[in-house]
């Protein structure tokens, strides 16, 4: 069972990493803030670590001060997975927005989306990645602003419909951490449903979350197993009848396999060698098809009242080199000789 949940949880983090094709969003730990843990969530394409805690409404310099207080010494406590590794490359901050390539002279509800030079012809509105929770919203997440490029209003599946592996992202405004050029008293703002970027006045009372620069090396599922291959054993029968001292044939069958080291070998079982051991003293070794299968044969004696353990045990193909292989017990059954 164990080698089970750690099969599943390292084929989602695989599943997690493949997605960096487009944009990964992975949690890589938690931070204990004001005596609670919450997730930090690393996005690949923006280089940004995200802290999942919703800093609750106020004007825009007080959350531009909560930001920059979360670097103080002893505010944040880091507690990262086994094997993740995190290069910061800067202080923690409210999310930013590039205003260098919008055009402030048209429209603020603009929805056709960049030119082929990432400019837009508007300043305001949807389907704008120019701040990071636009990219967030859009790109990371895959969620759709309510217009569409081609103008549709609303466009089908519009909203945050999407918001894994985050567990704090309620809708509406966010502030972002720059001030918006044309007028000093205001900053942008996105909206986290309508997918819309904005500005305002920075004495509105809007949330925020904090994000930080950095690059991190990923967990190595393969390369962090500490677990033996899973499988089962059956005795057929399980129960000999009658009781009388004669020897009975029972077949054992079942499979043994270890995905991890599938993953790493390319193929195969993932099993260097398997093992029944019955009744404590008799080893038989297994030959494994190539779905991992076997069936064996064994002569046990019709002892009344007696029980007979059967236990499979494997090792996997993990290199020396790498802390391998793993070996253990991987599943048991009995025999049992009615009265």
């Amino acid at each position: 069972m164990k080698k089970s949940i750690v099969i599943l949880c390292a084929m989602i983090l695989i599943l997690g990493v493949g997605r960096m094709a487009g944009a990964a969003l992975t949690p890589i730990g938690t931070a204990s803030y004001l005596g609670s843990n919450y997730n930090l969530i690393y996005e690949d394409d923006q280089h940004l670590v995200w802290l999942d805690y919703l800093k609750t409404p106020d004007n825009w310099n007080n959350q531009m001060s909560w930001a920059a207080g979360l670097n103080n010494p002893e505010v944040l406590t880091y507690n990262l997975y086994p094997g993740i590794k995190v290069t910061w490359g800067g202080d923690w901050r409210l999310p930013s927005t590039d205003e260098s390539v919008v055009d402030f002279s048209g429209s603020s509800a603009g929805y056709q989306g960049p030119d082929e030079t990432g400019h837009y012809s508007y300043w305001a509105g949807y389907n704008m990645t120019n701040s990071e929770m636009g990219h967030l919203y859009y790109e990371s997440l895959m969620n759709k602003g309510y217009v569409a490029i081609d103008g549709t209003e609303p466009q089908p599946g519009w909203g945050l419909k999407n918001v894994w592996p985050f567990k704090t992202l309620p809708t509406g405004h966010y502030w972002s951490g720059t001030e918006w050029s044309p007028g000093t008293t205001a900053a942008w703002h996105f909206h986290l449903d309508w997918g819309s970027l904005g500005g305002g006045s920075k004495d509105f009372n809007l949330p925020v979350l904090a994000v930080r620069t950095a690059d991190v090396v990923p967990f190595d599922p393969i390369k962090m197993d500490t677990m033996w291959p899973a499988g089962a054993v059956h005795a057929y029968p399980n129960v000999i009848w009658p009781p009388n001292n004669k020897m009975v044939t029972v077949t054992l069958e079942g499979y043994v396999k270890d995905e991890l080291s599938i993953a790493r070998d390319g193929g195969g079982t993932g099993v260097s060698s398997a093992y029944l051991l019955v009744d404590g003293n008799r080893t038989i070794p297994l030959s494994l098809n190539e779905q991992g299968g076997f069936s064996v044969t064994v002569k046990m004696k019709a002892k009344k009242g007696a029980v007979y353990n059967v236990e499979l045990h494997a090792t996997d193909t993990k290199p020396a080199a790498d802390g391998g292989p793993n070996s253990g017990l991987v599943d048991s059954t009995y025999i049992r000789v009615d009265n």
